[in-house]
């Protein structure tokens, strides 16, 4: 399985001349076809390759799994898989 990404807020790397949404486009489009792991804020996690986003700003997320549990070992978590088989 490929690396995950995970971070936490803002980028604190900045490029002096690019504009702000430039460089949260191009920061996006990097990640595109990653897998990630999302902490929600009620204790759910989803790990799941990341697509893109919708105009509202949502995640999406393809062959995503969600752990009710948060751990950092999903081994001791129980899986339960999301969207179509």
């Amino acid at each position: 399985m490929e690396s995950m990404i995970e971070e936490n807020g803002p980028s604190s790397h900045e490029q002096p001349g690019m504009s702000s949404s430039y460089q949260a486009r191009h920061k996006l489009e990097g990640l595109l076809n990653k897998n990630m792991k999302i902490r929600m804020t009620d204790g759910r996690t989803l790990v799941g390759l990341f697509l893109c986003t919708d105009r509202d700003c949502n995640v999406i997320l393809g062959s995503a799994q969600e752990f009710l549990k948060s751990t950092d070992t999903f081994s001791q978590g129980e899986p339960r898989v999301l969207g179509w088989p």
